[in-house]
């Protein structure tokens, strides 16, 4: 009878020990598993976030022209110098620009002016990276509001423009200075 007893007492220590492997061997790979998904889910953030914000810069961009247009004078028109003062002081710039020491600055941490220019106005934005470039001017000739857009010192040749001519006009090194120049 004893030996019954040790046989059995023998048996459950060695199942106890294979799951207990079995344990750590499932319990490692559950883990890794989860950190493959929070690896896919941090890449898929990072995808969303440049796409974001792009999005969101090209709104900003047109935010400020819609704020800005009411500011005109019949007689001097927007002025020749900064709006930036002026934009800060009536809380008109959008909510996802940056506003630091009396400057403003976009999504990508590129400074954004606007200067009155008489009877129109210049935004631009620095440091946008270069895959953003070709949809922001792209977007941006179509809406009818501005006359003139450049990309440093290469104008846009046609507004509205397609996105190919848009995207010979960014170049091939980045990030890019665009500067939006109104309509009126």
């Amino acid at each position: 009878m004893q030996v019954a007893v040790q046989t059995k007492t023998l048996r459950s220590l060695v199942r106890r020990r294979r799951a207990r492997g079995s344990f750590i061997t499932e319990f490692m790979g559950t883990w890794g598993l989860y950190a493959l998904i929070g690896a896919l889910a941090l890449a898929a953030l990072g995808t969303a976030y440049v796409i974001f914000w792009g999005a969101s810069e090209t709104q900003n961009t047109s935010t400020l022209y819609s704020t800005i247009m009411p500011l005109k004078s019949t007689r001097g028109g927007y002025g020749n110098g900064s709006l930036v003062d002026v934009l800060i002081k009536t809380e008109s710039v959008p909510k996802s620009m940056n506003v630091t020491e009396g400057k403003i600055y976009n999504n990508w941490g590129g400074e954004v002016t606007v200067v009155g220019n008489g009877q129109n106005f210049t935004i631009t934005q620095a440091g946008v990276p270069l895959e953003q470039c070709p949809k922001m001017i792209q977007t941006l000739s179509n809406s009818g509001t501005f006359s003139d857009i450049k990309v440093g010192a290469t104008s846009v040749s046609s507004m509205p423009t397609s996105i190919s001519d848009a995207n010979t006009v960014c170049g091939t090194t980045g990030p890019v200075t665009i500067a939006f120049t109104s309509v009126n």
